[in-house]
């Protein structure tokens, strides 16, 4: 399948609203963005997801593997290497913000080694504060594989086709995430406990479904969708959490339908226009995976210019992910752009280097 430009701008939208996201932004954007925001990547994987690759399961493995899961071993390295630099500069201090323990104090040989294996082996123990969005990672590439070898498994039990195959593995992984959610369970050895891996195959999934399916593109379901979303913030606000109730579970489906959906026909009058803003978030959406990685660090300089601004201990550039605002609901803005250009900055440097670029 030749690359389709509205995808890319999708996930340009996408990873803006992710570090709008985390920017500090009032809550009311705040709590519309996390409705859709992180199923809309998901759904936007699935786009892709083909029949072909339940004949060839072992080679779509080593694609992803090569694709997902080398980048993401080889970022969470050097931001393991670079944890005690990023202490000793107040990059990450106990003094504000460091609740958690991996990343309040100076690193051990015994603590670089217990993080290393258990990212590794397990895609979990990675920089719980520069790299927080790495869950994000281990969920695209475990909700792929169990899409694609679930599917493949059924191939081979039953004479059902590709097609209902997939889609029931992907309404099964849905209800295993209610249940997930309703009885509060724990996949054991699972890290954080396995629901976002299986609603990530609930929504790579629904993206196959969706590109296979058109009633969802009728003019007269944007009404419908716009009315959902908000509806949704009515009933109880949802995101894609560890912590998920059983109705933010009941919800997250339809919001996340229609946040893609409405993304999807915005991003394809864009790309149909074929002017300097398509060309712009076409690439922000090509860059997803630098953004991801860098966003959280590249807070701080705005985060040290707001110290100064306001006269605050310089330490406070420790606060995860941002300093908390306090009267100043418009600093978001400007921890969005710096990010934003930072890390797009930080991805071109990369992309220059043979052994630190994606491919």
């Amino acid at each position: 399948m030749n690359r389709d430009q509205t995808l890319d701008i999708i996930k340009g939208i996408g990873i803006i609203l992710m570090v709008v996201g985390h920017s500090g932004a009032p809550d009311y954007v705040h709590d519309i963005i996390y409705t859709f925001h992180m199923p809309l990547f998901f759904i936007a994987s699935g786009w892709f997801f083909s029949e072909l690759n339940l004949e060839d399961s072992k080679g779509f493995a080593m694609r992803k593997i090569k694709s997902i899961y080398f980048p993401y071993w080889k970022w969470c390295v050097i931001f393991l290497l670079l944890h005690n630099v990023f202490y000793s500069v107040g990059i990450i201090n106990s003094a504000y913000g460091a609740s958690n323990s991996s990343v309040s104090h100076w690193y051990s040989i015994k603590d670089v080694v217990v993080h290393a294996v258990d990212f590794t082996f397990r895609m979990n123990g990675y920089d719980g504060y520069l790299l927080g969005a790495y869950w994000f990672i281990r969920s695209l590439l475990w909700g792929s594989l169990l899409l694609c070898f679930s599917s493949t498994i059924m191939c081979r039990v039953t004479k059902l086709q590709k097609s209902t195959i997939i889609c029931s593995v992907t309404a099964i992984s849905g209800v295993l995430g209610g249940a997930i959610s309703f009885f509060n369970m724990h996949i054991p050895f699972w890290p954080q406990g396995g629901y976002r891996e299986m609603m990530a195959v609930f929504f790579i999934g629904m993206g196959y479904m969706l590109r296979k399916s058109v009633w969802w593109k009728q003019r007269y379901m944007i009404i419908v969708f716009v009315i959902i979303i908000p509806t949704s913030l009515f009933v109880e606000p949802t995101k894609l959490a560890t912590t998920s109730t059983f109705v933010m579970w009941l919800l997250i489906p339809f919001t996340g339908l229609a946040g893609y959906a409405l993304v999807y026909k915005f991003s394809n009058v864009i790309a149909q226009s074929q002017g300097k803003i398509a060309d712009c978030l076409s690439y922000i959406g090509r860059q997803t995976f630098y953004i991801m990685t860098f966003h959280f660090l590249m807070f701080k300089p705005a985060s040290l210019l707001k110290t100064y601004i306001y006269d605050m201990d310089w330490k406070m550039i420790g606060c995860h992910p941002v300093i908390p605002p306090e009267g100043d609901n418009w600093y978001w803005i400007v921890y969005t752009l710096t990010s934003l250009i930072l890390s797009l900055g930080m991805a071109r440097i990369m992309e220059s280097i043979p052994y630190l670029k994606l491919k």
